[in-house]
């Protein structure tokens, strides 16, 4: 095995390494009085790295020679003395070297030793404090009495070392074996600091503060979430929580589920769902080891209270133009609120609330009553279907026992949840009932295992069906199926389906307490109206029902609340930058400072690789330089960060439609076979992914006349079909959307393109644009998306009035 070793590291043709090893070798046969053929046996490898060194060249001119590394050494010298005393910053050097004007032919990355690294990017301050954490771990070194403690001891020294002339801890591989390996040595124990010992208490007051402040932001902000689960990870880290007492067919669905959401199309979706399970695990096992559990219990339930202090501030300060009444204000009107999409889902968070008010004891009658009827007053108020559903299913609950009263009021709930429902004038009440096939269709494609978590929102668009009344009747999105078991069950299939209904069963027979047996059966009738179990708050209120106290944390672990606090932010932290990161790109380069803001795109991916929308971003900044400076360099970056996003959200249709009409612009540039061909073939693409989308024919027709417009060769077309193609298009267009407006028209304008035009006919579809026009206008309610679909240019209005009605 060490001669394989040795020639393994013979054939990188690195010579540092072989000069640390001797070094390291050395210094250990001189501990352990080694005779003198473990001395030559040193010699030798100081000869073969002499021999590397004379082979390539002292002075050689390549990136690995010691001559060039001087060369840097002495650049990040300059590069200190700029900034002596806190440096650059953590991970700028290469950015400090290149804003330095400083020759980039030496390498501009990494200072290749380790020393001048910290001295460049933490300054004096950070360098003394690492040599003084560094020292003080060589002075609890113990040397080991056994060899292979030796061997273990030697390679570390080795590779620390080799960091001195070459960057060993810049590659994380390294770093990760470097640290399991130094768990081997031996320290002797070091001085304990004392801290000031805390009360318990203070972890159950910091964790409420933490969650009536996330609950007034959404939840899936980069800052928020991250507040949200560090706090959480940390609680637990603090109270000494441990995850035990599994029983094994919990843990082999746990296992299950992991996978499919590991192997699941959606990179979102997965990260999602390990993130939230993450933050319901760890909160069951932490919150039983809170001080006096019930009274932070009913505390975090009773945010919902200070939560609607912003809605009624909302409906105050945004009182509609037309004078109505605050009281009359509609949810669509304060979309800033605290659980998107829909504040509705505040009086769902207050189902728990209520029944704990229905089932304690409190001393104070007036004040429960008072809460009580206030809480009630804010779900009428946000005219929350799924809420008063939620509540009248527990309420039945808690009445099972009692037949005649259960039947009446069963009956008494059916008619006033029937007649509340028809009174209803939300736009959207039926909205569920078109989405629920579609969910059921989508679960067809792989019943057992289900498409994976995230996946629904793509698939949707390929399955949903028409809506029958309103504006438009395809342009409906549906992120989640409004309902978390066909959410669960196209998502995981029957198998993951059925482990959760086990375990929900199993977790609500060991509840303690009516009032919270009666809240969980509130939150799954509201989630069989909604997707109210992805908000966090909510899922973690949840879990919170199922909670047993058991004995208290009488002391904290300060060690483990503290290297568990900066594992988490490293996790949850770096994506917390990235909205920060991308608006200074796009504000540099809308103020043409492209160097920068290629920098602040790479640094947002590197700090959040698996979000699609900013490596889209990332690469519509690489597509604008390519337009601008036609260098063939950035087409290949824009066109390789591209297909990573399309790579993460398999399902995604809307990349496919964006790829269509990138490729498009791109032969409106180039006018290229490649862009013509691919252009082509990316609009059959977007046309299956989004088979009912009316935009992306609309568009495919806008291709095709401006090819007719520009004189170009269409993609495969012989002879050019120029108006037919976009005739078939912006047919199919109306077809999906009767009341699209500019769809119509540009019908019109495709009719006079085609051989032996018709003008009565495109005067025809110029009447019926207009008539869409004119008759939704003006109408309330209307969504951005409906504006778009009905609106048309003052001047086209005004051009089509003069043909259509001479």
């Amino acid at each position: 095995m060490t001669v394989i070793l040795f020639i393994g590291l013979a054939a990188t043709g690195g010579v540092g390494a072989w000069v640390c090893l001797a070094l390291v070798m050395g210094l250990l046969l001189y501990k352990q009085n080694a005779g003198p053929r473990a001395f030559f046996i040193t010699g030798l490898l100081f000869l073969a790295a002499l021999s590397f060194i004379w082979h390539r060249g002292l002075h050689s001119w390549t990136l690995a020679s010691y001559s060039m590394r001087l060369e840097l050494w002495k650049a990040a010298w300059q590069l200190f003395l700029q900034h002596p005393l806190i440096g650059w910053g953590l991970g700028t050097f290469g950015e400090a070297y290149q804003s330095a004007g400083l020759p980039l032919g030496t390498g501009a990355l990494f200072a290749h030793n380790l020393f001048l690294q910290l001295l460049v990017e933490t300054g004096v301050l950070g360098t003394v404090l690492f040599v003084i954490a560094l020292g003080s771990l060589v002075n609890r070194f113990e040397w080991p009495a056994r060899w292979e403690g030796w061997g273990v001891g030697g390679g570390l020294l080795a590779v620390f070392l080799f960091s001195f002339i070459d960057l060993p801890f810049q590659m994380v591989e390294l770093v990760w074996i470097f640290a399991g390996a130094a768990g081997r040595l031996e320290w002797r124990a070091g001085a304990i600091w004392k801290f000031p010992e805390v009360s318990p208490k203070c972890v159950s007051i910091g964790l409420l503060v933490v969650l009536a402040v996330t609950g007034f932001w959404p939840p899936y902000r980069p800052w928020n979430f991250c507040l949200l689960a560090v706090s959480l990870w940390t609680a637990f880290a603090l109270l000494e929580g441990q995850i035990k007492e599994l029983k094994l067919w919990i843990v082999l669905g746990g296992v299950y589920l992991a996978v499919r959401a590991f192997n699941s199309p959606s990179a979102s979706g997965t990260v999602w769902f390990l993130e939230l399970t993450g933050l319901l695990i760890v909160f069951y096992f932490m919150a039983s080891k809170l001080s006096d559990f019930k009274k932070f219990w009913m505390a975090f339930a009773g945010l919902g209270l200070l939560w609607a202090v912003k809605l009624g501030w909302y409906c105050v300060t945004f009182t509609p133009p037309e004078g109505t009444s605050w009281l009359q204000f509609q949810w669509v009107d304060v979309i800033p609120w605290v659980f998107p999409p829909n504040p509705k889902y505040l009086a769902i968070f207050l189902i728990p609330f209520i029944f704990i008010l229905f089932g304690k004891s409190i001393s104070n009658h007036r004040l429960k009553i008072a809460l009580t009827v206030l809480s009630l007053l804010i779900v009428v108020r946000l005219k929350a279907m799924a809420a008063l559903a939620g509540l009248s299913a527990g309420w039945l609950w808690s009445l099972r026992k009692k037949p005649v009263k259960l039947l009446m009021t069963a009956l008494i709930l059916i008619i006033a949840l029937s007649a509340y429902r028809y009174f209803n004038s939300s736009s959207t009440k039926l909205g569920r009932l078109d989405i629920w096939p579609s969910a059921v269709k989508v679960w067809s494609e792989s019943p057992l295992w289900g498409v994976g978590p995230g996946v629904f929102a793509g698939e949707y668009h390929r399955m949903q069906a028409p809506r029958l009344d309103g504006v438009n009747r395809y342009l409906m999105d549906a992120v989640y199926a409004h309902n978390e078991f066909l959410d669960l069950l196209a998502a995981f299939g029957l198998a993951g389906f059925g482990f959760v209904l086990i375990l929900v069963f199993w977790l609500f027979r060991r509840t303690v307490g009516e009032e919270n047996k009666n809240a969980l059966i509130g939150l799954g009738a509201a989630s069989f109206f909604d997707f109210c179990l992805h908000t966090p708050l909510i899922a973690l209120l949840g879990v919170g029902c199922t909670v047993k106290e058991s004995e208290e944390t009488r002391r904290l672990s300060y060690g483990a609340g503290f290297l568990t606090l900066g594992l988490t932010l490293g996790l949850f932290g770096a994506p917390v930058f990235c909205p920060l990161l991308i608006q200074q790109a796009l504000n540099l380069t809308s103020s043409a400072h492209y160097p920068e803001a290629f920098r602040c795109w790479r640094t947002a991916v590197a700090l959040n690789p698996w979000n699609e929308n900013i490596i889209q971003g990332e690469s519509d900044f690489y597509e604008q330089l390519y337009g601008i400076t036609k260098d063939p360099t950035w087409k290949i970056k824009s066109d390789g960060a591209f297909e990573t996003a399309m790579g993460l959200e398999k399902a995604d249709g809307n990349l496919v439609f964006q790829k269509a009409k990138r490729w498009t612009n791109r032969y409106a540039w180039g006018r290229s076979e490649e862009s013509r061909l691919t252009a082509r073939q990316s609009w059959l693409e977007a046309e299956k992914a989004l088979p009912f989308n009316a935009y992306v024919v609309f568009e495919e027709g806008s291709y095709w006349l401006k090819l007719k417009s520009l004189n170009l060769k269409p993609a495969g077309d012989s002879p050019p079909l120029y108006g037919e193609n976009a005739l078939v298009c912006f047919t199919k267009a109306v077809q999906l959307e009767p009341n699209f407006a500019a769809a119509w028209v540009n019908l019109g304008f495709s009719e006079l393109e085609i051989p032996g035009p018709s003008l009565s006919r495109a005067k025809v579809y110029f009447g019926k644009g207009l008539s869409v026009y004119d008759r939704f206008k003006d109408a309330p309610g209307l969504s951005p998306e409906e504006k778009q679909l009905v609106d048309l240019p003052p001047r086209e209005v005004s051009r089509l009035r003069t043909e259509v009605q001479p």
